[in-house]
């Protein structure tokens, strides 16, 4: 069982960090070219980095805790990645977008029960 409550709170952990990785990138993108300088962009390394961590906390809670569960999940990505960019992108939301939030955190909480 504590694995499980691990599990669970490094797949919550991941699912930030992929969510900071996309808006790290979303920073880098008018910066990025077809050249490697690119890739050196302090953002875009970031980006990477954070999705890389996301991927190595993911494998680890796939370990303890069944891909049923682990999965669906992952959807918090799109909350993070929601309030993230409403608070350092400053984008904007309507309530469509919202309705969608919510119905994905509804979701998730029906899972883990």
């Amino acid at each position: 069982m504590n694995n499980l409550f691990l599990a669970l709170g490094l797949i919550v952990i991941g699912t930030l960090c992929a969510a900071l990785g996309q808006i790290f990138l979303k920073i880098a993108s008018p910066r990025m070219s077809i050249s490697l300088r690119g890739i050196f962009h302090l953002p875009f390394v970031a980006g990477m980095l954070f999705y890389g961590l996301s991927m190595i906390l993911t494998i680890v809670a796939l370990k303890w805790a069944d891909l049923t569960l682990i999965a669906p999940m992952a959807a918090l990505n799109y909350v993070w990645a929601t309030f993230l960019s409403i608070k350092i992108l400053k984008e904007r939301m309507n309530k469509w977008k919202w309705l969608g939030i919510i119905i994905i955190i509804i979701g998730v909480i029906i899972i883990v029960r």
